[in-house]
């Protein structure tokens, strides 16, 4: 075997600092035969030249996006092929994170924390995998708010994998960084068990494109029909603004069609940057009946109220109204509300007393499930005790 050595006589650069210079060695042996050398053998085919890549330039950034972390559980793709970037996806967010993404590969050796300042933080990690060489994830102490756009500073000397280093480079709102944290919903119920209608008090934490989230709201098939799949409803209309960020709406069983049983509430909305936030959730199977077991849901239930009407007659039967009134309400254990006061709240029972006398007959709506089958029990026999009175 022979070896031998070349040192090219200029410069291989030529007004670039990256340029891939492409070369081969043909030789010559003394029997007249001539060969090349191919950096491929395995594909006798196609001749491939060598290649050398020439980078004197230093990393730089190109972008930067909030909430977007390294995602673990990422491992496969719908193929069952390994994932090798483990970049979170779209709407899996870390209020902690930030992504940085550099022009070309870095060296992760020469990657720390104290490299970067984040509005003027330091961050308490920075780093680099292997599966994404061209990306720095940096962790923060504290959340970024829902719609932070940092100033993302390089401090520290980063180098890339040719040992070229840098430590001035900046970017911002204007050059890179990007929003990429989801609003945040909550939403209350003013009950969870009703007939009629059930007020939504929504509130998020940063604004919203169109100034109203949307509400939807998937119904059972009804008819009893538990195990049946979730049908998706007209979108819930008549949003009332009630402040910065917050809404409040009526829903109305029977006018918005819901059916009895678990119906699923999903409310949405997306931030001035295009990210979009959910509360609620439907099971992955559509059924109705797994709606319990999902955790993320907002169930309401049409069917789960107990209607009741006494008849009394107050004026000559007061006190075994008012006994057994109070014995109903001990005996299921929960808060009861009067039609057609419709409030939500327990009437005072002298007023109770008053509206019974002069209509002789009064709703009570149970806006509570009874905790215990057998003072649910009961609580009908005093139901059925009062029916029997008469005048």
């Amino acid at each position: 075997m022979i070896t031998a050595e070349f040192t090219p006589s200029n410069e291989l650069l030529t007004g670039s600092d990256e340029q891939d210079i492409c070369w081969h060695v043909t030789v010559l042996d003394i029997a007249g035969n001539l060969a090349t050398t191919d950096s491929d053998d395995d594909t006798e085919e196609v001749f491939e030249e060598h290649l050398i890549t020439i980078d004197r330039l230093a990393p730089e950034m190109d972008s930067a996006e909030t909430g977007t972390f390294w995602d673990t559980d990422i491992t496969v793709d719908e193929f069952g092929d390994e994932i090798d970037d483990k970049t979170s996806a779209d709407g899996d967010d870390d209020v902690n994170s930030l992504l940085i993404i550099f022009n070309e590969d870095v060296d992760a050796v020469t990657v720390s924390e104290g490299d970067f300042l984040i509005d003027g933080v330091t961050p308490i990690a920075a780093t680099v995998f292997s599966g994404a060489k061209d990306k720095v994830f940096i962790t923060m102490a504290g959340a970024f708010d829902p719609d932070d756009i940092p100033v993302v500073k390089v401090v520290g000397a980063i180098g890339d994998i040719a040992g070229n280093t840098t430590s001035v480079d900046e970017i911002d709102e204007d050059t890179g960084v990007e929003d990429g944290i989801p609003p945040t919903f909550t939403v209350t119920l003013s009950t969870s068990l009703t007939n009629e209608t059930v007020d939504l008090v929504i509130t998020a934490d940063e604004a919203i494109a169109g100034n109203v989230p949307s509400i939807r709201v998937w119904t059972p098939p009804g008819s009893g029909d538990e195990d049946g799949t979730l049908t998706e409803l007209p979108k819930i209309t008549g949003i009332k603004v009630t402040g910065t960020n917050s809404w409040e709406v009526e829903i109305d069983i029977g006018d918005d069609n819901l059916e009895d049983g678990d119906n699923s509430i999903i409310i949405t909305g997306d931030d001035a940057a295009g990210n979009t936030g959910t509360i609620g959730k439907n099971p992955s199977s559509g059924l109705a009946s797994d709606l319990d077991d999902e955790d993320d849901a907002i169930v309401l239930d049409p069917s789960s109220v107990e209607v009741h009407t006494l008849r009394a007659n107050i004026l000559l039967n007061q006190a075994a109204f008012t006994l057994a009134l109070a014995a109903f309400q001990t005996a299921l254990e929960l808060d009861v509300a009067y039609h057609p006061a419709r409030l939500g709240l327990a009437q005072s029972q002298v007023g109770l007393q008053q509206y019974a006398a002069a209509r002789e007959s009064v709703t009570i709506y149970l806006q509570t499930a009874p905790t215990d089958d057998s003072n649910y029990a009961r609580g009908i026999e005093l139901i059925e005790f009062l029916d029997s009175i008469e005048e």
